[in-house]
């Protein structure tokens, strides 16, 4: 189940999740990929960049993550809802 995103802090809008881009890793030599996440309000621009999913082709050659400690995505959406009222990544 996803996690649902808090309004924008600023202006209220709803905030959206994006991969900003799409590379190859640097170590690999079987084509695995890294995502660039961030989340963002399109009402106001607001943007917090959050980290980096590392993906790995298995032996179907799909794409899995390498692991949940590189889940970006994860990331980005813990550092948006974070709100410093409250001190916690997820109130």
């Amino acid at each position: 189940m996803a996690e649902e995103l808090k309004p924008c802090p600023f202006c209220g809008g709803e905030a959206r999740i994006q991969h900003d881009r799409i590379e190859p890793c640097r170590n690999s030599e079987n084509g695995d990929l890294i995502t660039h996440w961030s989340v963002y309000c399109p009402n106001c621009g607001t943007k917090k960049e959050g980290g980096i999913t590392e993906y790995y082709f298995n032996n179907e050659e799909k794409l899995v993550i390498q692991s949940d400690n590189f889940n970006g995505r994860k990331k980005a959406i813990e550092a948006w809802n974070r709100r410093v009222n409250n001190g916690s990544k997820t109130d």
